[in-house]
């Protein structure tokens, strides 16, 4: 009973410091991803185009009928 009890233990042990390293290494990527966006956004990247220079832009060919 005592082996049993004792592996069982490690196993969880183990497998609860698994889970927190995972825990820790996708809290600095999704931080590391927010800083980027961040980044993009103060930069310019992200915003949006007003409407009147969308139609502005050349217009592509089209095939005639």
């Amino acid at each position: 009973m005592t082996e049993t009890a004792l592996t069982t233990a490690l196993n969880m042990s183990f497998f609860a410091e698994r889970v927190g390293m995972f825990g820790i290494v996708m809290g600095i990527a999704l931080l590391l991803t927010g800083i980027g966006f961040l980044v993009l956004t103060l930069g310019g990247a992200l915003e949006r185009k007003p409407a009147a220079a969308r139609e502005a832009a050349p217009k592509t060919a089209t095939a005639m009928n």
